[in-house]
Order: C-alpha cells, then structure tokens, then sequence
C-alpha cells in the first residue's frame, strides 16, 4: 500500500485550533501530539486478536475452572483440521527443503505461529505507548488518556518515544514509534496507522473548531 501523510495539512489545522483556544500554544502542541499518538495506536493495525486466530483457523478454546475459585477460565486453542496456520508451516518447511510435520508436532507449530501473529500486531501497537506515557505527564490531568486495554507496560525496552514541546515562540513535539525492527511490512502498517490516526486528531479539531465558532456567531446574532 501506498501512503501520503500531509503535516502540512495537519500544520494548518493546528494553527486554527489554537486561535480559538484559549490555552497556550505549547500546550496545544503537546495536547494534540498526545492525541496524534493515541489515535495512531487505536489505528495500528487494527486487527482483532481474535479475529487472527479465526482467520488461521482456531475455532474456539477449551474450557477450565479455577481449583481456587471454581471460576472458569479460557483453556488451550482449538484449531480445525487442515486450519490455515497449518498449511503455512508446512509451506514454510517445504519452501525451506525441509520435510513436513503431522500430527501433535503439526499442532504445536501452528499454535506457535498464531502466537507469533498476535504479538506482533501488540508489538507494533505498543510502540506508540512510551510517547502516550511520556507526554500525559505534560498535558492537564483532564486531558490524559486512558492506558488502552489489552497492552501492559510491560519490562521490556520501550519501542518508542516522545520529546514535548517546551518553547512557546516555535513549540514542536515529537512522536516515534520504532517497533518496525528495519521491517517494510510492519512500517508501512505503522505509517498508515499514523496516517490515520493524524486524520483523526485534525477531525477532532475540525469539530472544536466548528462547534466554537457557531457559538461565537449565535453570541453576535448570526
């Protein structure tokens, strides 16, 4: 896929929201950088989990109960015979010169192998979340974001960051998602989610924007 992001667009925007803002320019910025960088992670390839497993061919989960609490609990994946994730290990093997897996070992690698497709979209996902970390702390409380579900802090090294805007002549931020590990695929899958996720922030500017002066021509008798 091709993607064309237009800053400038985005640029001209920003400035029409902060005239009919009354908070400072800086705090705009930083405001509408963490906006950008929560829209870009809702955006991020924005496959369901579950909706990867179906697709490689998981049919629902076993069943378990909590020995504590009797609660039950989601047990092991169920995949159907001759499931899509089975089909692409043995492609892979035989791609590879490598012969074929059947049976429980068959299993076991197309198990893996739906893991590994599910984190990675959490991966790409999560690497938006150090900038959203990083620039709540430099907005009003009443402007941060919820932490969205499903994606832990986590130990690991962050996979991105954010530089707040400090001056308030010629405020900039900054936000960097690197999970893409030097991979085309998984850029472009963060470059569009950053594309549409600047589509949102100026929507949601463009409504302020429109909502603020219709109140201020209603106050003049338009």
């Amino acid at each position: 896929m091709s993607l064309t992001i237009n800053s400038a667009e985005f640029s001209r925007t920003l400035r029409r929201y902060a005239k009919v803002n009354k908070r400072s320019f800086r705090e705009i910025v930083n405001k509408k950088a963490l906006d950008l960088a929560f829209h870009a992670l809702k955006a991020t390839d924005a496959a369901d989990p579950a909706q990867i497993e179906y697709k490689l061919g998981a049919i629902g989960n076993k069943v378990g109960r909590n020995r504590k609490t009797g609660a039950l609990r989601k047990g092991k994946r169920i995949l159907k015979e001759d499931s899509f994730a089975a089909r692409i290990v043995n492609s892979r093997r035989r791609k590879a010169g490598k012969a074929l897996v059947w049976g429980k070992e068959l299993e076991r690698q197309a198990q893996k192998l739906i893991n590994q497709r599910v984190r990675a979209v959490r991966f790409l996902k999560a690497g938006w979340l150090p900038a959203i970390k990083s620039l709540s702390f430099k907005v009003d409380r009443r402007d941060r974001v919820r932490w969205p579900k499903g994606l832990t802090k986590g130990k690991a090294a962050p996979k991105g960051y954010a530089v707040a805007a400090r001056s308030e002549l010629k405020p900039s931020a900054l936000v960097v998602n690197s999970a893409t590990k030097n991979n085309r695929t998984a850029q472009k899958k963060i470059e569009a989610g950053l594309g549409l996720g600047m589509a949102a922030a100026m929507a949601d500017m463009t409504t302020y924007i429109n909502r603020k002066l219709g109140r201020d021509w209603r106050k003049a008798g338009f």
